[in-house]
């Protein structure tokens, strides 16, 4: 007997199965312009991914309200999530193999695997 997950939608069309690949949150880090690093062991379970989860718009930003702004880089080797913060770098510039983000000086980092 053939086991799995399968879900559909109101119209009977397939949205979920055992081919689909869906994220798991590992965890939730607040962290500040200081560079630092966090290992766990469920980022050798899938590929791993980070978000931040506190953005404010491009268009919104204000200066004298908001904190300054950098590039966020976020990078992994084996178990380990590395971040560091540069201010005034190009992004597109110099990460090949880093995910760059436009961030406050203290974000809320979302990290997982997929």
């Amino acid at each position: 007997m053939t086991m799995g997950l399968r879900t559909w939608d109101g119209s009977g069309n397939l949205i979920v199965d055992t081919n689909t690949r869906l994220s798991r949150v590992l965890g939730i880090i607040d962290i500040t312009s200081t560079p630092g690093s966090l290992t766990d062991a469920g980022f050798a379970t899938g590929t791993p991914f980070a978000y931040q989860a506190n953005t404010v718009p491009y268009a919104e930003y204000d200066p004298l309200s908001q904190p300054s702004y950098s590039a966020l880089a976020v990078s992994w080797s084996g178990n380990t999530m590395t971040w560091k913060f540069l201010e005034n770098e190009s992004v597109a510039a110099n990460f090949a193999d880093t995910t760059a983000y436009l961030a406050p000086n203290k974000i809320t980092l979302i990290y997982g695997v997929y």
